[in-house]
């Protein structure tokens, strides 16, 4: 904040100097034309190369001021952001509020630029009397004094009215332009160029778009056609003050009052007040929008939780390092229960399968466990953090190395772990034929930059989760992107890798689970089947051993 203060008053004390070099600018350019001479010219050249040059180091330190502030609000704001819940993060509302706050910085720097105009304004106004008072009539003075107090007045009551059209006007801009820029990147955006090209879908996106764009436009149009006619009463009343400035210039030149010089001038000087008067009454309209847009940031930075980043429970039992006691939740849009009084613990060193169909709750409860989703109801106690490949993993364009050590760069030069787990994780022979191996980058952005399979991007995920040293690991769907032999030979060496550590695979895909320690069947958001691999094949018509005999063929 004292930064921003002493920014705001070196650029109120630049512009008053600028602002008293346009009125020696005038008076020099009066003499000049009732007088020509060099001297004045000479004057004026210094008076524009000193203001120019003044405004180009403002400028500078303006531009330089909020770039640096550009970075700290978004490194505040990214802070912010990774505390939100993540049910908040999954709304509609969450894009809308995370726009209004990011054109905070913009909107300080128009603040600054409008208190300049109000210095510059007040600067203006006087140097009106400086320029017309020792020649001009005490009439025609009065009169140009009612027009700029009355021109005032009208534009600062309509910047008023201004200020709140367009806080709403981009309020409903925000959200109905959210559809149209979705399909827009559906329509541009490189994941989607496969199926648009086999299902030939792009027509449908296209009417879509246009579609969208039509109705925000209509949306936006009707607020829009109310800020133009207020644009076009400040362009009127431009107008009006203009000629009735001409018209007082030309009485006191008619009646030889002022001379042609003072005439020229006085009507440069006077147009050029009348934009810094609307430039001053615009802080109105900036403070106006300031004040509720600050609210919403305030707002937005509320919604972040504190509490939300992972506690370990010190008085848990250390032997187990996590335990679910009758855990209900569900989505807060839709009350049906995803999962529905769970229970389940942990135990130290120990290998456990998740598994269940497509839509049971399974991911739901690793997002639970992460504290990321809060229970409707029941207790999660963690005695250890884990540590998680979510079926959804993320692709970074950043080399192999940097891919796994994203968490931990201080490791980055441990070379004889990092090729350990690329060796287990199936890619050594990938990474030995690129250029630069594991100092390749992994985008198609960049040139020399690789790109990976799909199966090869879910082993350089797995490969990020064996780099993070831990005691629980949880796996979402791990080999999805593998085939079934594959999936059994990176199996195998995870659980060699991870044998003294405990293991929760979430799977769907039983062919690997038959060799861990326990295995929980979820159906309807419970446990409907607990035991090991044999224990589950000896049910009867038991849902475990019905999916599995379905799937024994791929490992076969």
């Amino acid at each position: 904040m004292k930064k921003r203060n002493v920014l705001i008053l070196y650029c109120i004390v630049t512009r008053i100097i600028v602002s008293v070099g346009t009125i020696a600018g005038s008076i020099a350019l009066k003499k000049l034309i009732d007088n020509p001479d060099v001297y004045y010219l000479w004057i004026l050249g210094g008076i524009w190369i000193s203001s120019s040059f003044l405004n180009l180091i403002k400028g500078f330190v303006v531009q330089n001021h909020f770039s640096s502030e550009t970075v700290r609000h978004k490194g505040i704001l990214f802070k912010i952001i990774s505390r939100f819940p993540f049910s908040f993060l999954e709304t509609k509302e969450y894009g809308d509020e995370l726009n209004k706050a990011n054109s905070k910085i913009s909107r300080d720097q128009d603040f600054i630029s409008s208190v300049e105009q109000i210095a510059t304004a007040v600067v203006g106004v006087l140097g009106v009397y400086f320029l017309l008072l020792p020649n001009a009539t005490i009439l025609g003075v009065l009169l140009l004094t009612l027009l700029i107090m009355t021109v005032t007045l009208i534009s600062a009551h309509a910047s008023k009215r201004l200020a709140v059209l367009m806080y709403d006007y981009w309020d409903t801009y925000i959200k109905n332009t959210r559809k149209y820029n979705y399909f827009s990147g559906v329509l541009s955006n490189k994941e989607f160029i496969e199926e648009k090209k086999t299902f030939s879908t792009l027509p449908f996106f296209l009417n879509k778009f246009e579609y969208e764009f039509d109705f925000a436009s209509n949306k936006n149009g009707i607020l829009g056609k109310k800020r133009i006619r207020l644009e076009f009463l400040n362009d009127t009343i431009f107008f009006i003050y203009v000629s009735a400035c001409l018209l007082i210039l030309l009485y006191e030149y008619s009646a030889g009052q002022i001379s042609i010089g003072l005439f020229i001038s006085a009507i440069g000087y006077l147009i050029g007040l009348i934009g810094n008067i609307f430039g001053a009454v615009s802080v109105i309209d900036k403070v106006t929008q300031n004040k509720r847009f600050t609210a919403d940031y305030n707002e937005f930075i509320e919604k972040s939780n504190p509490n939300s980043d992972f506690k370990i429970d010190e008085n848990a039992d250390r032997q187990t390092l996590l335990s679910l006691d009758s855990v209900s939740f569900h989505y807060p849009a839709n009350e049906t229960m995803v999962l529905n009084k769970f229970d389940a613990s942990f135990k130290r060193g120990k290998k456990y399968a998740i598994v269940g169909a497509n839509g049971c709750g399974k991911t739901t409860l690793v997002k639970l466990i992460c504290n990321l989703y809060t229970p409707i109801s029941g207790t999660i106690i963690r005695s250890a953090a884990p540590t998680v490949l979510f079926q959804d993993f993320n692709r970074y364009p950043a080399t192999v190395k940097e891919n796994i050590t994203l968490s931990s760069s201080e490791h980055v030069e441990h070379q004889e772990t990092i090729d350990k787990i690329i060796k287990s994780s199936g890619l050594e022979k990938r990474v030995a034929k690129m250029d630069l191996g594991h100092d390749s980058e992994l985008t198609t952005l960049k040139e020399g930059g690789e790109e990976l399979s799909g199966g090869e991007w879910q082993r350089l995920a797995l490969a990020r989760v064996l780099f993070i040293e831990s005691e629980l690991y949880i796996l979402d769907e791990p080999t999805a992107s593998l085939d079934p032999l594959e999936e059994l030979r990176i199996f195998k060496a995870y659980n060699e890798l991870l044998k003294e550590k405990t293991v929760i695979y979430i799977t769907h895909r039983l062919g690997f689970v038959k060799d861990v320690d326990e295995i929980i069947v979820i159906k309807n958001g419970t446990v409907a089947e607990i035991g090991s691999h044999d224990n589950l094949l000896s049910i009867p018509n038991g849902i475990y051993k019905n999916m599995f005999e379905e799937q024994r063929s791929w490992y076969e």
